[in-house]
């Protein structure tokens, strides 16, 4: 694409205030994610439109924006993905110190780009829910298993007091039988 900044963000809870980066590259190399307030920056209006061009003065455009992705910022394109609901849930910005044209945002490759950004993150976040359910089934069968356990133990100490009493009956019938033989 021959830009100078390209980050990849993710709507933070799925609420349209914030955002964080999942991927940040800028001045020719990649950058620290961070999550950052959506207000009175480009990035909102991706997700208030289909995309959002702004083909130069971005900075006078947005003057509120805390967070220059680069320095000396002129243009900016950003456009949503999806996920596999069709809600948005991030988007792709390219942002550069030089104009762009008006037709960036037609650009297939963005679109390619943001449609697998999409399909990524909806496969990161079902494979995040997959492992969180098996870890509760695995928790579950550790508490089944240790009722068992307990249960085992409990009736073990059960038939060890039956075994005792019976011991005890078995030794006082035993005491009875001689004293009745001796009485004959």
């Amino acid at each position: 694409l021959h830009v100078q900044a390209v980050l990849v963000s993710e709507l933070a809870c799925r609420n349209p205030i914030r955002a964080r980066t999942l991927g940040h590259w800028s001045a020719g190399q990649l950058a620290e994610n961070l999550e950052y307030a959506l207000e009175d920056t480009p990035c909102s209006d991706v997700y208030s439109n289909e995309w959002c061009l702004i083909p130069h003065n971005v900075v006078e455009r947005y003057p509120k924006d805390e967070w220059p992705v680069l320095p000396g910022a002129r243009s900016y394109v950003g456009i949503p993905f999806h996920d596999q609901h069709g809600t948005k849930a991030g988007h792709i910005a390219i942002v550069d110190d030089r104009p762009m044209s008006a037709d960036m945002h037609r650009s297939s490759q963005l679109r390619v780009f943001a449609a697998l950004a999409g399909a990524e993150l909806s496969r990161r976040h079902s494979e995040e829910a997959r492992l969180a359910v098996e870890r509760k089934m695995l928790e579950a069968q550790k508490r089944v298993q240790g009722a068992e356990h307990s249960d085992t133990l409990r009736s073990a100490h059960n038939l060890a007091g039956l075994l005792r009493q019976q011991g005890e009956f078995s030794e006082a019938t035993r005491i009875l039988r001689e004293t009745l033989e001796v009485q004959k």
